[in-house]
């Protein structure tokens, strides 16, 4: 079992944590509130690969208004994060860039404009819904650009079990899905 917000935690099948620590490492990305306080934004989206070898996340945003606005997130107010993170599902060491620059959003193959979800299939593709760049990019665990697919704010994306058909939801995400 594996829980993941703003820390990463395991319990393996027997009750412990299979050589893991319980409370693992901190898979939210830090940013320094209006106060100077540290905050760890969460991600929004994680993805573990069909060998539990690796889990992925992605999703990093926030609101600044928060509960009392219910503004797009196109507005002044919010802060995304432009990085799909990888890490060793049996390691301590916190999770490192796979794709993407946090600071900096782009249209380029490896860079995106507000990645929202992601999803590993059977074979080991990841599948990122890069939701201002309109599309859907497919990678290997290489970091190899296998498929760019235009689809308008793409959110959500699963691939069903038996016929392998891969679904993508798109619908227009709001502030309140992401307030601190």
């Amino acid at each position: 079992i594996v829980l993941g917000m703003g820390y990463m935690a395991r319990i393996g099948t027997d009750g412990g944590s299979s050589g893991a620590e319980l409370m693992g490492p901190e898979v939210g990305y830090k940013i320094k509130d209006s106060k100077g306080n540290d905050l760890l934004i969460q991600p929004f989206s994680a993805a573990i690969s069909p060998d539990s070898k690796k889990v992925y996340f992605t999703g990093y945003h926030v609101c600044r208004y928060g509960a009392a606005s219910n503004n797009l997130v196109t507005n002044t107010g919010w802060k995304t994060y432009h990085q799909v993170y990888e890490m060793d599902l049996a390691s301590n060491e916190p999770p490192k860039i796979f794709l993407g620059d946090p600071e900096k959003s782009g249209n380029e193959s490896s860079s995106f404009n507000m990645p929202i979800n992601v999803f590993v299939d059977d074979n080991n593709r990841i599948y990122i819904c890069d939701y201002l760049n309109k599309r859907l990019q497919v990678f290997d665990q290489n970091k190899k650009l296998l498929k760019s697919i235009a689809i308008d704010y793409p959110a959500y994306v699963t691939v069903l079990p038996k016929s392998k058909d891969v679904v993508v939801i798109s619908y227009l995400i709001t502030n309140n899905e992401f307030q601190l």
